[in-house]
């Protein structure tokens, strides 16, 4: 897997874990409207499938996400994680690092060949 890949991924499960906490919410909000116990009792096991599959994804994006620390210094792994993780912009990154918008691009391309380097290493280890 490549960086770009990886941290798409990583992107994905945030997106997964709100769908699911959004549909478990919609099923709770629509649970008053049922009167039959079975399809009461059904919903309600769907909610917990839909919570459990919800911690899931959390989980396994967390696990990504601490990997990003394998990158070569601090910057680059403050970098990812503005930028992936909580979907900063160029300038938001460059603010936050009291850097210009230039050097963070550059600094991104940096991480992005230090986390395929990891990444090649993980996998063929």
């Amino acid at each position: 897997m490549k960086a770009k890949e990886y941290l798409r991924t990583i992107q994905k499960l945030e997106s997964e874990t709100k769908e699911c906490y959004g549909q478990a919410e919609y099923l709770k909000n629509s649970i008053n409207n049922l009167s039959n116990q079975n399809a009461i009792e059904t919903v309600e096991e769907l909610i917990v499938d839909l919570m459990d599959e919800a911690s899931d994804y959390a989980i396994h994006r967390v696990h990504l996400i601490n990997e990003l620390l394998n990158v070569d210094d601090l910057m680059q792994y403050t970098l990812l994680h503005y930028r992936y993780c909580l979907n900063y912009s160029w300038h938001k990154i460059a603010y936050k690092l009291k850097a210009s918008v230039g050097f963070v691009k550059n600094l991104h391309g940096e991480a992005l060949k230090s986390l395929d380097r990891y990444l090649e290493e993980c996998c063929n280890a």
